[in-house]
């Protein structure tokens, strides 16, 4: 009791003025969630929250491996002090030098391991290379968990304290990992608040999305390094981390793991890093293509996929990889494609759909809800009557408007002998060629895939209209959260990876994945929504949904049906997928999903209070740290004298 009662005294030291551990607090614009929280604050509750974590059980150890090299003596003293800054005291840093030409950091790095016992250097004789520093501080490492953190960059002050309560909660957790964001190198603001979604190998193999703030399991290490002779690989040097993290999220049995979606980890945009350009170490992006090579060879044989670096013709801004059919009988494919009158849009449609290069076996039905038009009936005949390279079946629904019962009935009668479906507005136009192939042989290929989704652009192509479903930071009329199509490019909507959900605009699935599911709703989302509420649907049975940025198509939106209000829709898919859409929040890829009112850091706009009221707030704040506790004897002072 006295040395955990000491040890607490210690901490509560390191947050005097004048420390270097203050300073950097004082500096730093620290942001949890989606607000910056003020020093003075963290002052107040960060002894607090040291002495709460000390009594949590299990305590688990923490392994904070940091390779150094050339590293600026100022940034790895801000490092070494958001270490001590921790609120959790039980962890270890394992600092190794690999080898560096310019050492100005190794005298500081010495006294800091002269004066903290929890700090231990390592000193390289000669350059080994990352993978080979990591390795050589496991060996060293005492603790329960690993964490990985680079030389110059922050973790936040109650990083450790959280990843230790979650682990508290499940101690059976393989990895646990969190959001970040980037700081600039004088860590006075943050920028690019990455959001992550749980872990999902699709994603993962095409961008290393977790990157920082992940915790492992020693044991899961210890297993690994016993299965295949070591933890990192040197032969990808500069993409080590990526490899990691795949072999693990694609092990067998697959990893117990948690996600954080606060924003723990600061990543430094110094000039040389990737956190400022990917162009910025070329040879990590080569090493990381022959990386996943070996892991995409391994899951789907030599010749079963397709790998486009970042800068390909497609727009990628990450890797992209198409998966190839699996050799064998081609797949059936259902296509539901209903209409009512405008000819001219749905033959463009049905053209798309003909120049579409796939060895998929392609039947489409075409369902004419009500057309009243003379000219519609003749047009379509009179096209599906000339030669064509799919099978197309020309039915009649006579009932009212429901966009679920439509397709619901349509493959009960028409496709329920096809292994796939593709649900196809009419409106819609394929522009990739290969879309069909790439959507079928990704569902043959990743049995855990619900839905499957492509970006849908405005008709003059400038503009996405669909770059799968986000919950959103503002509020709908109906007082909820709004959910709607993500559009920019800060959203990864010309990359490949998981989706909350995706439009069924166009959206393919397997055939007995829709009937497990029941279907469409017709009751609660007859017109507006279906698409999210069964992709949710399929989130809760453990399949996840997945969006091809790479894959294009044209939709003229609301241009057979209009625009209609879905008040009534949104609420029913929160009352009926409340926690799910929580969850989601801000476990989606995108860089700064927070709310538009959260206060931005820096100097940087990010809410939308007038510049008079942002100016006063950062004086108040200046005077808070300068007069300390007499700050609020003055404010209690002018309160009591305001008029009533």
């Amino acid at each position: 009791m006295i040395r955990r009662r000491d040890a607490l005294d210690d901490y509560a030291r390191l947050l005097e003025r004048g420390t270097p551990e203050r300073r950097l607090l004082d500096r730093v614009p620290w942001v949890l969630d989606t607000h910056q929280q003020p020093a003075h604050e963290l002052v107040r509750a960060l002894p607090s929250e040291a002495r709460r974590l000390a009594e949590l059980e299990p305590a688990p150890l923490f392994s904070i491996i940091t390779p150094l090299k050339d590293t600026p003596p100022r940034l790895l003293e801000e490092t070494l002090a958001s270490c001590r800054l921790q609120s959790w005291q039980r962890w270890e840093l394992l600092l190794v030098d690999d080898g560096s030409a310019r050492r100005a950091h190794l005298p500081l790095a010495r006294d800091m391991a002269r004066r903290d016992p929890r700090l231990r250097l390592l000193e390289l004789p000669r350059a080994e290379g990352i993978s080979a520093a990591r390795n050589a501080a496991l060996e060293l490492a005492e603790g329960d968990h690993v964490l990985l953190l680079d030389h110059d960059d922050l973790l936040h002050p109650s990083a450790l304290g959280l990843f230790a309560t979650r682990l508290a909660m499940d101690p059976g957790l393989d990895l646990v990992f969190a959001n970040e964001a980037k700081i600039d190198e004088g860590s006075r603001e943050l920028s690019e608040f990455l959001s992550k979604p749980e872990l999902d190998p699709f994603t993962l193999l095409r961008v290393n999305y977790v990157a920082h703030g992940l915790v492992v399991r020693r044991e899961t290490l210890d297993a690994l390094k016993a299965r295949e002779g070591e933890v990192f690989r040197g032969r990808f040097d500069g993409a080590e981390d990526h490899d990691l993290l795949v072999r693990l999220a694609t092990a067998a049995p697959a990893p117990r793991t948690e996600h954080l979606p606060l924003f723990l980890y600061y990543w430094r945009r110094a000039a040389t890093s990737t956190a400022r350009s990917l162009a910025a170490k070329p040879e990590a992006m080569v090493r990381a293509e022959e990386m996943l090579r070996e892991h995409l060879a391994r899951r789907f044989g030599q010749d079963g996929f397709e790998l486009d670096p970042p800068g390909s013709p497609r727009g990628n801004t990450r890797f992209s990889v198409r998966p190839r059919i699996p050799a064998g009988a081609p797949p059936t494919l259902g296509v539901i494609l209903p209409f009512r009158d405008e000819v001219e849009v749905t033959l463009r449609a049905l053209e798309a759909l003909e120049r579409q290069d796939c060895t998929v076996d392609v039947r489409v039905v075409l369902v004419d809800n009500g057309s009243t038009r003379p000219g519609t009936a003749s047009a379509l005949e009179g096209w599906l009557a000339r030669p064509r390279r799919r099978s197309y079946q020309l039915v009649r629904d006579p009932g009212a408007f429901n966009f679920a019962r439509i397709n619901n009935e349509a493959v009960r009668a028409h496709a329920l002998d096809r292994d796939l479906l593709l649900f196809l507005n009419n409106d819609v136009e394929l522009v990739s060629r290969d879309a069909v192939e790439v959507m079928a042989a990704h569902l043959l290929r990743e049995p855990g895939c619900g839905f499957v989704g492509l970006r849908l652009l405005y008709p003059d192509r400038t503009e996405v209209q669909h770059g799968g479903v986000v919950v959103c930071g503002g509020f709908t009329g109906a007082g909820y959260y709004s959910i709607d199509h993500a559009r920019g490019a800060r959203e990864f909507v010309t990359d490949e990876h998981v989706a909350l959900a995706v439009t069924f605009a166009c959206a393919m699935t397997r055939r007995e994945t829709f009937e497990r599911l029941g279907g469409l709703d017709a009751r609660l989302f007859p017109n507006g929504f279906g698409d999210v509420d069964i992709s949710l649907r399929a989130l809760s049975l453990g399949l996840r949904n997945h969006y091809f940025g790479t894959l294009e198509g044209v939709h003229h939106e609301g241009f057979t049906r209009g625009r209609t209000c879905e008040d009534a829709e949104i609420a029913a898919l929160h009352e009926r997928h409340a926690a799910v859409l929580a969850r989601w929040r801000l476990r989606q890829l995108a860089y700064d999903l927070q709310p538009r009112w959260a206060a931005r850091t820096g100097g940087v706009e990010r809410g939308g209070l007038p510049l008079r009221y942002r100016l006063v707030d950062r004086l108040n704040d200046a005077l808070r740290g300068a007069l300390g506790g007499w700050h609020s004897r003055l404010r209690d002072r002018l309160d009591r004298r305001a008029p009533g």
